[in-house]
């Protein structure tokens, strides 16, 4: 991830590994330090949340979540939350000096298989998300 981002310092990976059935929640940290942001970028946060806002605006299938909002689970993400589910909850926390990206989804819908069905539904030119638990 260093070499293909071209940043100067490597981000922190914090695996997990837990005995699920199904679910999963994927964490990166981040420095901003390491980012290349624009200029002025006061809130780094704010301005990675609203970035993937922006890439993902609109998807049925990934949803940046608002910030603040990890607030609500008290701290706490469950792993299986999104159990049975083929999309996937993206959390973006922090300040300006620690950013954590969290991704929660359920590894067996979300995942390939998952994936091999909306690709399915568009290539037949049929709605994504047919036959998918969204």
């Amino acid at each position: 991830m260093q070499y293909i981002c071209g940043l100067g310092k490597a981000p922190l990976f914090s695996p997990i590994v837990s005995d699920y059935y199904s679910g999963m929640e994927v964490t990166v940290f981040l420095y901003p330090e390491i980012m290349n942001l624009p200029a002025g970028t006061e809130n780094v946060c704010e301005y990675l949340h609203q970035a993937h806002g922006k890439h993902y605006g609109g998807s049925r299938f990934i949803k940046v979540r608002a910030l603040g909002s990890e607030q609500e689970t008290r701290g706490f993400f469950g792993s299986n939350n999104m159990s049975g589910r083929d999309d996937m909850e993206i959390f973006v926390s922090g300040n300006n000096e620690r950013i954590i990206v969290t991704s929660r989804f359920d590894n067996l819908g979300k995942g390939a298989s998952g994936a091999a069905i909306q690709n399915m539904n568009i290539v037949l030119g049929i709605d994504e998300a047919t036959g998918l638990n969204i």
